[in-house]
């Protein structure tokens, strides 16, 4: 996964499996996901569902979901992972 912006648990910009990811937390705590594919058509977008409670890994699972790619298996140190 590479990291184009990051705000901990704010704002989330990466490039993962092909894939352009954008989530957003508005102030009422939900996650808004856009995700375009290569060819820069959308993938998903949407609000994702529950995500009051989400920290910025849920969301970006989620995010995978909706586009039905496979999460990540290992985290960027920025988003609390070990490499």
């Amino acid at each position: 996964m590479k990291i184009y912006h990051h705000v901990p648990d704010q704002d989330l910009e990466a490039h993962f499996r092909g894939h352009d990811f954008s989530l957003d937390r508005d102030d009422d705590d939900r996650w808004y996901m856009i995700v375009k594919n290569a060819d820069g058509s959308v993938a998903c977008d949407g609000w994702i569902e529950h995500s009051e409670c989400m920290d910025e890994r849920e969301a970006m699972i989620a995010a995978c979901e909706g586009a039905e790619i496979a999460p990540p298996k290992r985290w960027p140190k920025q988003i609390g992972g070990a490499s």
